[in-house]
């Protein structure tokens, strides 16, 4: 099964990034594979070509009509009442545009009809409408909890960043820690490690996952169901369903399952910047695993290098994107990180203690309080560190290799004496 998962994503990846249509070196090997009568190859082949057939279908099919948009993100521009409306069209692409006195007549999510410099309501899609629900009382939270943090508890819990000042933004990205001002995987998985303790009470597995999903879905509502949340929440779905299948977790299978999926539902969303970036940050995580398996790296030297392995991974996308590379972030995120996770944990605490227990409420918030200043400090210090020039992640890469490959080295000499003794 692993065989046919990693086949199946490897044909997809082939087809939208390489241009090339292996249908038919799929038809040859499978029929190949019925002479020699290797049925469960010959299977996987065939699943594979099926799974290429319904992706390409899926990549001709255009998701809304001419001229209309989906808005995906609103900026109050502060300037003669300009509001700019970020938004995708039906084949995924991304558009930005600036009107004048339309501030609070739409939300992200509505479908908007923009043509000749004019904007008209079309429809609100029902997920948008639940997110609308869920955001009332979520308003009501965070008007009560310190200014101080609220912005960045209304990032977190919405993915709303429209108030997440320039400044932050700019801080935060120097850092290395830009990751957390968008809700993304990490967020999806916090949440996921948070809920997954504590219904641990519950011996029954499958019902503990199914309650399990039920949180994340609402998560997903939450957050607007944007193609990052969607991927976070693909992957860790994968995640929960093969390790109810199979009994344990292959990152790998369960990175080329979700690969897969998000394929067919959101192929425009391929190309993008952040699906790519996610992706590559999972596989330096599973290569990670699998060293810290062989190799029985210890609790300190694990993340280290976990996070180095995924700056590796992630640098040609940097590179091909013309974007900078924050070296400081593998020791930013190892002190970020659990912050967020403690965060987490307090807003949540939070929520429950809103209506029942004034005092408790107004003890985390003030414990959440500390938790973000020190996020931000964290932030202000790495921030100062150099970063890697766009032309120079080239270097930066060539020699993380070799590095790699010289501690991989160490610890197989390593592991050759021990088994010698």
């Amino acid at each position: 099964m692993i065989l046919l998962f990693i086949i199946s994503a490897l044909n997809l990846l082939t087809r939208y990034y390489l241009r090339l249509n292996p249908i038919y070196l799929n038809l040859i090997l499978m029929l190949i594979l019925l002479i020699i009568r290797n049925a469960p190859l010959s299977l996987t082949f065939m699943i594979s070509t099926s799974l290429l057939i319904i992706f390409e279908i899926s990549l001709n099919f255009k998701r809304l009509e001419n001229n209309f948009y989906q808005i995906t993100n609103i900026v109050y521009l502060g300037k003669n009442s300009d509001t700019q409306i970020e938004s995708t069209d039906g084949v995924g692409k991304k558009h930005k545009f600036i009107f004048k006195n339309i501030k609070n007549k739409y939300k992200i999510g509505d479908i908007v009809k923009i043509q000749n410099n004019k904007m008209q309501f079309i429809k609100k899609p029902l997920l948008v409408k639940l997110r609308e629900t869920y955001n009332k009382p979520i308003n009501r939270f965070l008007n009560s909890i310190s200014t101080k943090y609220a912005h960045f508890s209304k990032t977190v819990l919405t993915n709303n960043k429209s108030d997440i000042t320039k400044y932050e933004t700019n801080l935060f990205q120097k850092a290395g820690i830009a990751h957390t001002l968008v809700v993304s995987g990490l967020h999806f998985y916090l949440i996921y490690i948070i809920f997954y303790y504590l219904l641990y009470i519950i011996k029954n597995e499958t019902l503990r996952y199914l309650i399990l999903s039920t949180i994340l879905v609402n998560y997903l509502i939450l957050t607007g169901c944007s193609p990052p949340t969607l991927r976070a929440f693909i992957m860790l779905e994968t995640l929960i369903i093969y390790k109810l299948t199979y009994g344990k977790i292959n990152l790998l299978s369960t990175l080329s399952i979700s690969f897969i999926i998000h394929a067919i539902i959101l192929p425009h969303t391929l190309n993008s910047i952040g699906f790519k970036l996610s992706y590559l940050a999972v596989l330096g995580i599973s290569i990670s695993l699998d060293l810290k398996q062989r190799y029985k790296l210890n609790n300190l030297i694990y993340p280290i290098f976990t996070t180095f392995l995924i700056q590796v991974s992630t640098a040609p996308i940097l590179y091909i994107n013309n974007l900078n590379l924050q070296p400081i972030s593998i020791l930013s995120n190892l002190i970020v990180i659990p912050l967020m996770l403690a965060f987490l944990i307090i807003t949540i605490l939070s929520l429950v203690t809103y209506t029942l227990n004034k005092h408790l409420f107004l003890f985390f918030d003030l414990i959440n309080t500390y938790i973000f200043k020190a996020i931000k400090h964290t932030a202000i210090i790495f921030s100062k560190f150099p970063i890697v020039q766009n032309h120079n992640i080239k270097i930066f890469l060539v020699l993380s290799i070799l590095m790699i490959f010289y501690i991989i080295y160490k610890l197989e000499q390593k592991k050759a004496t021990a088994t010698k003794t």
